[in-house]
């Protein structure tokens, strides 16, 4: 089960966060942020308990989404052991740390 709540400093999201839970929870949290009455808004999500690459693309879309709607949304850090996997995947705006792959890899090789 997923969910998105109300709280003080923004919104909070607990349970999975999966390909099969995230559609459900976008137009939720699209309100729940929009609606805010801060232009800085915090997404708790320390009860999180699953997360997938679909959840992890959905935390990066809600911040862009929020930022089209003028609203700054921080998210605090996953549970240690889903925490990695967010990282891992960088947001669409990153530029990987090397344009170009072969350059990276003939730079590994000294």
């Amino acid at each position: 089960m997923s969910e998105a709540s109300y709280v003080e400093e923004g919104i909070r999201l607990s349970g999975s966060l999966t390909l099969q839970t995230v559609a459900n929870l976008e137009k939720t949290c699209h309100l729940l942020i929009c609606n805010h009455p801060s232009t800085h808004v915090s997404a708790d999500v320390s009860t999180v308990v699953e997360i997938d690459t679909a959840g992890v693309v959905f935390l990066h879309r809600l911040r862009q989404k929020a930022q089209e709607s003028g609203k700054d949304l921080t998210s605090g850090p996953l549970p240690e052991n889903l925490q990695s996997l967010y990282d891992f995947i960088p947001s669409a705006g990153t530029k990987p740390q090397h344009p170009n792959p072969t350059l990276s890899w003939q730079k590994s090789l000294g």
